[in-house]
Parts: structure tokens; C-alpha cells; sequence
């Protein structure tokens, strides 16, 4: 055997094997790293618009499209249209370097947002604001409003704990470092553990909300609003003919 053959190879596989030690970053998890980032959760309202202006058939088709309410009657006088956001946006990440190719990719800051956009009423211009039909819609939709608002600070709480215990638990995840592809992959894994997490809440959260809204809107609650306006009007119309009875009944001092 020629030793001289036989310790060239002997040495090139030696060297191929301390070339490949040197990436033990494959071999490494990024599991046992908890970052435990800092959060800032925000959350609003918005600001209630009262839009009068609207036609019937505008007003009725909103009502029969909206995804948030629908509202199930003859024709639909007016609608309390609200749109949930929800965001969650790293701010701030890290890499920890494992070796020259690979890297554990962690949230420093993460900021939070779930709240409401563009929360609205709509009352067909066909009501008079002077009306008493006028009145009761637009207090009809403001509870509306009011229930979506209501919801939404209760479940607040909620949702921050949720959030800041599920971030607390996520690792940080592995990626190569001077790969960008590999980074964006990266922050995708992280945003689905999140997501994970808080979605289970939030449908929690809208069904809660959608049931409280249904409660609203119902016939009977359709038919006592009416029957408000419908007895006001009796009693505005007997007013009248006591008024004018009076004034057509002579005093006893005309007598």
C-alpha cells in the first residue's frame, strides 16, 4: 500500500471533517432561548361618525351586506357599521449568532393593536332628525355601538394576558444568517405562534359581541321601538283635540 496515498487521504478527510465542525449551528437549537420582548398593546375605539344623509336603498343594501351587523327586518331604517383590526408588528429583533452561517432570529419589542376603525350610524334621510321615528333609530344604532364598545373593554384584559403569556412562551427561531429569504421565513414563524394563540380569543371575542348584538336585533325589539313612536303620536294627536276643544269651548265669563 503506498503510505504516502494513504495519509493524503487520511488528511483531506480530517480537514473536510474540522471544516464541517465549524457549522454546528445546524446541529443547534434555538429552542431553549426565550427573548421575553418588551409589548405594547394599544387598543381604540375610534371616533363615531353619524352619517344622515344617506339614501333608504343606500342604507337597507348596507345593512343587508355588512359582514359586522346584520340586521333582520322588512327594510332596514339604519345601520352601526364597525370594522375589528388587529395588528401585531415586531419593532425590534435580534440575532444571536450560533456560528458564521446560522443565527436565532428573537422579537425585542412587539407592538399590539385590537381595537375598532370607523365606527359609524346611518339613518336614512327619509326621517326627519325632528321625528320621533328619527329618534328611535338612531338610539337603536347607538346601542349598537355601545355594545360593540362594551365588548371590546372586556375582553381587553383578556386578550392582553393571552398575548403577553403567549409571547412570553415563544422560542426564538433558527434561520441562516445572511439568507433574507430565510429571515422573512423566520418572522413568518414567529407572527404564526402568535396568531395561534390569540385567534382562538378574538373569535371568542366577536362571537360574544355578534350574540349581544342579535338580542338587539330582534322583532319584538323592532316592534317596541314602533310602538313607542306609534303611542307618542296618540297622545300627541289627543293633546291636539283637547287643545282645540278648549278653544272652541266658550269660558263662563263669555257666558
Amino acid at each position: 500500500m503506498n503510505t504516502k496515498i494513504f495519509f493524503s487521504g487520511l488528511a483531506a478527510f480530517f480537514a473536510s471533517f474540522n471544516a464541517h465542525a465549524w457549522s454546528l449551528g445546524e446541529f443547534v437549537s434555538c429552542n431553549d432561548i426565550n427573548p421575553q420582548p418588551a409589548v405594547i398593546f394599544k387598543s381604540s375605539y375610534g371616533k363615531l361618525i353619524h352619517d344622515i344623509s344617506q339614501s333608504p336603498e343606500f342604507v337597507n343594501n348596507l345593512g343587508k351586506n355588512s359582514p359586522v351587523i346584520q340586521e333582520n327586518g322588512l327594510l332596514t331604517a339604519g345601520v352601526a357599521p364597525i370594522t375589528t383590526s388587529t395588528s401585531f408588528h415586531i419593532k425590534k429583533a435580534i440575532l444571536k449568532r450560533l456560528d458564521n452561517e446560522y443565527s436565532c432570529i428573537m422579537p425585542e419589542e412587539i407592538e399590539i393593536f385590537i381595537g375598532y376603525k370607523n365606527p359609524l350610524i346611518y339613518v336614512s334621510n327619509k326621517y326627519s332628525p325632528q321625528s320621533c321615528e328619527f329618534s328611535q333609530i338612531i338610539r337603536h344604532e347607538q346601542v349598537h355601538q355601545r355594545i360593540n364598545k362594551l365588548t371590546l373593554e372586556y375582553y381587553l384584559p383578556i386578550l392582553d394576558k393571552t398575548l403577553r403569556k403567549a409571547i412570553d412562551e415563544v422560542k426564538a427561531v433558527k434561520i441562516r444568517t445572511n439568507d433574507e429569504a430565510d429571515k422573512k421565513r423566520g418572522f413568518e414563524e414567529l407572527y404564526s405562534y402568535y396568531h395561534s394563540r390569540i385567534d382562538p380569543i378574538l373569535n371568542e371575542f366577536k362571537q360574544a359581541r355578534d350574540n349581544e348584538q342579535k338580542k338587539l336585533d330582534n322583532l319584538n325589539s323592532y316592534q317596541h321601538d314602533w310602538s313607542i313612536c306609534t303611542r307618542y303620536k296618540e297622545r300627541v294627536e289627543i293633546e291636539e283635540k283637547l287643545k282645540l276643544y278648549q278653544d272652541e269651548t266658550p269660558s263662563s265669563e263669555e257666558k
